[in-house]
């Protein structure tokens, strides 16, 4: 992958911006190194490969403690007798 491709993806996923990411690469330098060290900064993810996987996994379903404790958001309370 290109740092062209790379910066695409990272403002195409909301991660960072144009601006910023034109910022960091001034100081740090145009590279794939600097444009992980943002996606690390701001998703807590080392690379762009590692957020897909995990933001975009079909598989699992995420885990939600409200519906498993029977909490209705829409209600604001419990659906069930405590």
């Amino acid at each position: 992958m290109t740092t062209n491709e790379l910066w695409t993806l990272i403002v195409g996923y909301g991660i960072a911006t144009n601006s910023e990411i034109d910022l960091v690469t001034d100081i740090n330098g145009n590279s794939i190194e600097t444009l992980n060290n943002i996606i690390y900064a701001r998703t807590g993810y080392r690379d762009i490969e590692s957020y897909e996987e995990s933001e975009f996994d079909d598989d699992d379903e995420p885990y939600d403690i409200d519906s498993d404790m029977g909490f209705d958001p829409y209600m604001g309370s419990f659906s069930f007798d405590c």
